[in-house]
């Protein structure tokens, strides 16, 4: 019985995952659609040659560096929290579905998945390419690593799952909104980003 009670649980985790993953790739890639953000960065890069796009923000924590720490303040609850906090799923499901529960594996799968989506942003100027992010997105997989580590040893396997979707379940009710309006916004402007596609290509 308990067998067939963590088969299921295993499955639904599959599918929240897979929910999960859409709904981070759409924010973090288009940091929720904000039309008069991306048009700003749009409009600041098109001329930039993608070397140039490469290289602007290679210099991770740079506007930190060379700006005073207090006017950073929103950028940091805003841009870089979000993108530690939506990779902690990210962490906690790829410890779980790892048959080796490798902290090296986790560190390295996030930090790739991070580096492909910075690369679709310096390709396409929907965003501009950041180290800092691939470390923020890299440091919430960590995050994810060692909370799973924690659930796993204070739980049996059926409790661990259920604490796992009970998080998830939690990121995903505060991403909707969010997606609601990304949607709405993508049909909205389809015109815009279209047009950026097409001056990509």
């Amino acid at each position: 019985m308990q067998n067939k009670t963590e088969k299921l649980f295993y499955k639904l985790s599959i599918g929240i995952f897979i929910v999960y993953l859409i709904l981070m790739l759409w924010v973090i890639t288009f940091k929720c659609n904000m039309v008069h953000s991306i048009t700003d960065t749009y409009l600041f890069f098109k001329d930039f040659t993608l070397s140039e796009r490469f290289y602007f923000y290679i210099v991770p924590f740079k506007d930190y560096i060379e700006g005073p720490f207090l006017s950073q303040i929103n950028t940091i609850i805003q841009d870089d929290l979000l993108n530690v906090f939506l990779f902690i799923p990210f962490g906690m499901y790829l410890t779980l579905f790892l048959k080796k529960r490798s902290f090296i594996k986790v560190f390295l799968m996030s930090c790739l998945l991070s580096l492909i989506l910075e690369l679709f942003q310096l390709i396409t100027i929907i965003g501009s390419f950041s180290t800092k992010d691939i470390i923020t997105n890299t440091i919430g997989g960590i995050f994810g690593y060692f909370i799973n580590r924690i659930i796993y040893k204070e739980n049996n396997s059926i409790n661990k799952i259920k604490v796992l979707n009970i998080i998830t379940i939690v990121v995903l009710i505060i991403f909707i909104p969010l997606t609601i309006y990304a949607v709405f916004n993508t049909i909205k402007h389809f015109d815009f980003y279209l047009d950026i596609i097409n001056q990509t290509i």
